[in-house]
């Protein structure tokens, strides 16, 4: 009998190395026995280091979010004795700033002596935290060490069953009835065996996924965090409350809008576009949002050269859909001001605004856009039209809206609906009180627009040059039961060439304006009736440019 016993003792020390495999851990249980036994244990070797989620020890309080960063607030409660004494705020966000940290007592007796960000660099702090992790480290590797030895066991166990019970060529054949008898016996076994050893693999598994967070926090500093060190001095043992703001990157936001035609008002809802991926959960904090820009190290920011006019100047927006707005001071608009507002904002420090968010707010650390209400506005709308038949065949519906509110407009996209209809996006630029701000609706199916290209001639013009002839009639039918004003707008050519040269030949109760090409005309159309506009002009060139321009011209229609 100890015969037997010794054998399989000894093939059990044979199926280490095939527990391990089973087992299927990054460490070493044995190894990771002797390095836990250390005071230090920030070995490289002992576990892969991996990102683990924040371990914060404070309550989040307040987030300002600015355009590039935000400003976070942290507290802790304590009860402390008077004297001097270290507190620990950690599970800081990675991300955090160096510059600009700042402590205080918000309530209760005492002040702030120090504050230290702690580098992330060198040996792990022998805290009563980290103790408690270490213990709990070494509990789980000794449960892995006990999983180790069972796996061991019914390796061996099983290959014993294997060759003891099995009869071979040397031992006398057995009966069938024994022989089937020792079959379902070994058969029985093995399943027994085999499910047992599932199960301490699955057990095993637990464990190191267990173990496997508390030795990367053992051996990273930083693993679930930055580490900000307040020395507070109390004077009377009462409970205060320590904050501690820093400043984090990772974090933006964005104005928006949405903008509602209703009858003859528009409904202008303004939000805040946050986004943050600073590590940091942000539930259930009060938020700000600030317009405040940050300049690099503190440092004054240099003006560049502010040119007027030249290439490139535009005083109109437009963008897709045939959605644009457009900025301007009109008296008649502007005096028509607001309905109602419940915008409300605070003016601080250099001229900032900052926009105090309604209750508190829990804001993903995706990178996802999350959209807050900052205000809902309500304006008096004033109705024109427009069409560029040149781009499209349709007539826009155009309202203006004066703004005298108390704070201005900041840039931002904006989505338009009529009623409950969307309509498009554009951008509202920036717009301060006292200006009045269009906004296109899309367009109107009361309305039906038609360009035609009616002459189109080329021919020469004496010497080596080229004369082309171009003419469009355009008109505008109106289908509604009212008499409208539509601006229509088109454009002739405008040459930068001096070996170029246009020639208005024909510009029916228009307008041109010479520097951009643009011409403009605002017919009065009645109730079932139609407008009709003529467009022509030359273009003269030399016969070297004439490949291109015939190309050009050739696209017209």
């Amino acid at each position: 009998m100890v015969g037997w016993w010794l054998a399989f003792v000894s093939m059990a020390q044979d199926y280490a190395s095939e527990a391990k495999e089973r087992m299927d851990l990054e460490f070493d249980v044995d190894d990771l026995e002797e390095v836990l036994a250390v005071e230090v244990t920030n070995q490289p070797t002992a576990v892969p280091r991996a990102p683990l989620p924040l371990a914060p020890n404070s309550e989040l309080q307040d987030i300002t979010v600015f355009l590039d960063h935000a400003r976070v607030t942290r507290t802790q409660r304590l009860t402390l004795a008077a004297g001097r004494h270290t507190v620990r705020f950690e599970g800081l966000p990675l991300a955090l700033r160096p510059e600009g940290i700042d402590a205080r007592i918000i309530d209760g007796f005492g002040r702030v002596a120090s504050v230290e960000l702690l580098s992330g660099q060198g040996d792990v702090e022998s805290t009563g935290a980290i103790t408690q992790v270490r213990d709990d480290a070494k509990e789980l590797a000794r449960k892995l060490g006990q999983v180790q030895d069972r796996i061991e066991a019914l390796l061996a166990k099983r290959a014993y069953l294997r060759r003891a019970v099995l009869p071979n060529q040397a031992s006398q054949s057995p009966v069938v009835r024994e022989l089937r008898d020792m079959m379902d016996y070994v058969g029985s076994a093995e399943r027994t065996l085999a499910e047992e050893l599932r199960t301490q693999e699955q057990l095993a598994e637990e464990l190191g996924d267990a173990l496997r967070p508390l030795l990367t926090r053992l051996a990273d500093p930083l693993a679930t965090g930055r580490t900000v060190k307040v020395g507070v001095e109390v004077d009377d043992p009462k409970p205060i409350t320590v904050a501690l703001r820093y400043a984090v990157s990772g974090a933006s936001w964005r104005p928006a809008y949405d903008a509602r035609l209703l009858g003859g008002e528009v409904v202008l809802e303004q939000f805040g576009v946050v986004r943050q991926s600073t590590g940091e959960a942000w539930t259930d904090a009060r938020l700000e949002l600030s317009t405040a820009a940050v300049s690099p190290a503190g440092e004054r920011p240099p003006l560049t050269p502010w040119v007027l006019g030249g290439p490139g100047v535009a005083t109109q927006v437009e963008v897709g859909a045939g959605v644009f707005t457009e900025v301007g001071i009109d008296a008649t608009a502007a005096s028509q001001g607001l309905i109602a507002s419940d915008l409300q904002a605070e003016v601080r420090g250099n001229g900032a605004l900052v926009f105090a968010i309604e209750g508190r707010r829990t804001i993903k650390g995706d990178d996802s856009a999350q959209r807050v209400p900052i205000a809902r506005q309500r304006l008096s709308a004033k109705a024109s039209f427009s069409t560029v038949p040149r781009q499209a065949l349709e007539v826009h519906r155009l309202i203006t809206v004066g703004y005298d509110g108390g704070f201005p407009l900041l840039p931002g996209p904006v989505t338009t609906f009529v009623r409950g209809d969307y309509v498009g996006r554009g951008i509202i630029p920036s717009v301060v009180p006292g200006e009045a701000l269009t906004l296109s609706f899309g367009p109107h199916d009361g309305f039906r627009v038609r360009r035609q290209l009616v002459t189109r001639k080329r021919e020469k013009a004496g010497g080596s040059k080229f004369r082309y002839t171009l003419g469009f009639r355009i008109s505008v039918v109106n289908h509604t039961d009212s008499t409208a004003t539509i601006e229509v707008r088109d454009q002739i050519p405008v040459s930068r060439e001096g070996r170029i040269s246009v020639k208005v030949l024909e510009l029916s109760n228009g307008t041109l304006d010479e520097t951009s090409g643009q011409i403009r005309w605002t017919p009065r159309v009645e109730p079932g009736a139609d407008q009709t506009m003529d467009l022509a002009f030359q273009i003269v060139a030399p016969a070297d440019m004439a490949r291109d321009l015939d190309a050009e011209i050739m696209m017209l229609h």
